[in-house]
């Protein structure tokens, strides 16, 4: 598996509202996982791979964007 951070953008915005920590084996599925939570609707979702992760699938935390006047 692979860790990454899903962002999640407002249309048209450059600057994420909320961000996922993910554990998937790609970034596609790390999107898929992150989709069909309530906090993801109408946001467009963006994977950035940040390492190694541990052997199981999942969404470990939900956080606000800690920079909400600096686009990501």
């Amino acid at each position: 598996m692979r860790l990454f951070g899903v962002k999640g953008f407002p249309e048209s915005s450059e600057i994420p509202t909320v961000v996922w920590h993910v554990r998937a084996m790609s970034a596609e599925r790390a999107i898929q996982l992150v989709e069909g939570l309530p906090d993801a609707a109408g946001l467009r979702l963006v994977a950035v791979d940040t390492g190694c992760g541990l052997p199981v699938e999942s969404v470990s935390q939900t956080m606000p964007w800690p920079w909400p006047n600096k686009a990501a």
